[in-house]
């Protein structure tokens, strides 16, 4: 659906969830509308449309309450995308706990979906490393495609911080084969040497932290 045919649609659905409030499938589809109109309205005016976001939550919210004694493949796949797309709407509006409860909900609904584990992977990596860890290596027991790139980006990352250095570094190779090893993703890892730098220096060994920037100058070096 292109951009200037979201408003028509979302009075569509308004009035299709006003007319029949009970239906479902609707509600659904007005969030989707919603959350596509508040990304399109924030990039034009430069800062999150606080209204369009909030209705999108209101809408998934709602479809949620509906279908949660639902049990089939199909609203199994919904409710996912309606939690993962209110965790998004929630991160946008800085509500950090929000969004990971609407993540940890969906893994719960669907924790084969590799998207689900990257999102709430990359949320827990503020504070819950452990737990994020855990999420990327779920995540890449069931990708072998486009998600798998950052997922191994997000494990490597948190072993850095954890100071297991030798094992962050280790999966270069399979994220330059992931990632196509593009420029922008090869200087995206070069992020990992410098956390695994940072690591180094604060337990002491200057040594291997210095060996560690010489390696992360030469791969930036490669790719500009």
């Amino acid at each position: 659906m292109k951009t200037g045919e979201l408003p028509d649609a979302k009075a569509a659905l308004t009035r299709a969830t006003a007319e029949n409030s009970k239906e479902a499938k609707p509600w659904l589809d007005r969030g989707q509308v919603a959350f596509g109109m508040a990304v399109a309205s924030s990039q034009k005016q430069g800062k999150p449309d606080t209204e369009l976001y909030k209705e999108a939550i209101d809408c998934f919210d709602a479809y949620l309450v509906r279908t949660s004694s639902v049990s089939t493949k199909e609203v199994k796949a919904f409710r996912g995308l309606a939690l993962e797309r209110k965790a998004t709407a929630l991160m946008i509006l800085k509500d950090e706990n929000g969004a990971l409860a609407a993540q940890s909900e969906a893994v719960l609904i669907d924790p084969d979906q590799a998207s689900l584990r990257r999102m709430r992977g990359w949320n827990l990596m503020n504070g819950w490393r452990k737990l994020a860890l855990a999420d990327f290596e779920a995540g890449l027991k069931n990708d072998q495609g486009a998600l798998r790139a950052d997922l191994l980006m997000g494990r490597s990352y948190v072993l850095a911080i954890d100071g297991k250095v030798d094992e962050a570094l280790a999966a270069e190779a399979e994220y330059s084969k992931a990632s196509g090893g593009m420029p922008a993703a090869m200087l995206n890892f070069a992020t990992v040497y410098a956390q695994a730098y940072d690591s180094l220096r604060k337990a002491g060994n200057s040594a291997k932290a210095e060996e560690t920037v010489k390696k992360m100058v030469a791969l930036i070096e490669t790719q500009v």
